[in-house]
């Protein structure tokens, strides 16, 4: 496993626009490993041991759910933190995502102050300053 200085987090979306804006919007503070599908982000948290899993419930297989059930079956996994992103408006899926193990679900489209809030209270602390200071802005 490679080290790192900067705590990683895991962005899986299939679309690569909403990765590389979490990439702008969580850089420098943290490293951002982007996966597109769910075989990636299965990949990506095997082989970093992210602090926190930003996840997309429609991924190619397997999807964000299964993901999930995944990391919360794996020992090693299990502890990863996960925010899951969904576009989908069904209550009844988000609340499947929090009993598989998600820490929050957070609908898109959203705020990039709300996004950060989720990343921070994930990992359990207060946003780096050079987060703090990014204006609310809908993605």
């Amino acid at each position: 496993m490679e080290t790192l200085h900067r705590p990683v987090v895991v962005v899986a979306d299939d679309h690569p626009g909403i990765r590389q804006l979490m990439r702008v919007i969580l850089e420098p503070d943290w490293v951002v490993v982007e996966a597109a599908t769910g075989a990636q982000a299965l990949e990506a948290v095997e082989a970093y041991l992210p602090a926190l899993l930003l996840l997309d419930l429609h991924l190619p297989p397997p999807n964000g759910l299964a993901v999930l059930r995944a990391l919360a079956a794996d020992p090693d996994l299990r502890a990863v933190r996960c925010v899951v992103l969904t576009g989908s408006g069904d209550e009844s899926l988000m609340h499947e995502a929090l009993a598989a193990g998600a820490a929050a679900v957070l609908r898109k489209p959203f705020e990039i102050g709300d996004l950060q809030a989720q990343v921070s209270a994930a990992l359990g602390g207060a946003l780096p300053p050079a987060q703090a200071r990014v204006t609310r802005r809908t993605v």
